[in-house]
């Protein structure tokens, strides 16, 4: 039953988004999500954040999920939201459109990992030349850093593997774990959230760290309202009530991030990504 129910808030959102917005209400914040989980995971994960900004803010904040990575760049594009919690790659394109700015990332930045299952004969890098690697969506960092990735170390185009994208990191890790694919490459966040913890799976290589997925702000904003939710992020390292949220969440403490460090990890976060295999 409480799946059911929160299946059907997580609909109700979505059906409400386009009127809300169309609306305009000043008393409301829309904060996007992307589709890094599935509907349900991600709106009771993100659920404690909501209340926790609505409260800090004195104003309305009201989750908008996306079905997909395209509806999220769509909706992105179109200014629709007011906050949106997404990819480094997502927030690149968002900043260069004029429409948003960096606001807050967890304390960490975020790398990606190879991960094999532990009697797979894959060992190294060099292992996984014609092979196929399975991703996160490929219009997101993850499959566009890979192909960067092999090039630095050396591959030839014909030497890099295939990758086949999936419609979450949790999706590319169990396309790995169900031998569908040679191998997975996620976000070290997703890997830390569960997949591989303690199972029987080995790491055989990760990428450069680089800015992971972040909460960036509408410059429809006030520059008031926009450094009231940055302090507001920020201090939830600072309280036990913030920390209860940030382990309900299942994120780091919070830190201001700029477009620098954006713009230091261009070359991984812009690059298209490699030919999808079939």
């Amino acid at each position: 039953m409480q799946k059911f129910s929160v299946s059907l808030v997580c609909m109700f959102f979505i059906m409400l988004a386009q009127p809300l917005y169309a609306q305009g209400r000043d008393d409301e914040l829309i904060l996007g999500i992307a589709p890094f989980m599935s509907p349900e995971a991600l709106f009771k994960r993100m659920t404690p954040l909501q209340e926790y900004l609505s409260e800090k803010l004195d104003r309305k904040v009201v989750i908008e999920l996306n079905r997909s990575v395209e509806q999220l760049i769509e909706r992105t594009d179109a200014d629709r939201f007011d906050l949106v919690y997404t990819g480094p790659s997502f927030a690149l394109r968002a900043f260069g459109s004029g429409l948003y700015s960096p606001a807050v990332i967890p304390d960490e930045l975020s790398y990606s990992i190879f991960l094999v299952n532990r009697d797979s004969p894959v060992n190294s890098l060099n292992d996984l030349k014609g092979k196929l690697v399975s991703t996160p969506p490929a219009k997101g960092a993850v499959a566009r850093i890979g192909p960067v990735f092999f090039e630095e170390q050396g591959f030839s185009s014909t030497e890099i593997p295939k990758f086949k994208p999936y419609a979450s990191h949790n999706a590319a890790f169990l396309a790995m774990r169900n031998g569908d694919t040679d191998a997975a490459m996620i976000a070290s966040f997703a890997y830390r959230d569960g997949n591989g913890v303690g199972s029987d799976v080995r790491v055989i290589a990760k990428t450069e760290s680089y800015p992971g997925i972040s909460l960036i702000l509408s410059n429809r904003l006030s520059a008031a309202l926009r450094e009231e939710i940055i302090v507001s992020m920020v201090e939830l390292g600072n309280s036990d009530t913030g920390r209860k949220v940030l382990d309900k969440i299942n994120f780091k403490p919070f830190r201001r991030i700029s477009i620098q460090e954006f713009n230091h990890a261009r070359r991984y976060l812009t690059n298209e990504p490699q030919p999808i295999a079939e």
